[in-house]
């Protein structure tokens, strides 16, 4: 697993959140808030961060939005896959 992706994993964690990572493939994470809403992130070396809401499916728009790519992930990209919902 790639250090700054390390890194970002455990800013996460100390700043509240639940973090579930595939034993097998570590390039992505879900991540969980206190209100049990869902967000993920994948890491690529070449494309940085891909953040992307994660909600129940549906026919219009899926099981999620992509919202961000970064090389320089916060913790706002994270907060921000739990405020968009599909309508």
């Amino acid at each position: 697993m790639n250090d700054q992706f390390k890194t970002y994993i455990n800013q996460l964690k100390t700043n509240g959140l639940r973090v579930y990572k595939n034993v097998k493939r570590d390039t992505y994470i879900f991540f969980e808030n206190e209100m049990g809403q869902l967000g993920y992130c994948q890491f690529d070396q070449y494309q940085g961060f891909k953040f992307s809401t994660v909600h129940k499916p549906n026919k219009n728009s899926g099981t999620g939005y992509g919202l961000a790519n970064t090389f320089e992930p916060t913790l706002q990209h994270a907060l921000n896959c739990f405020v968009i919902a599909p309508h």
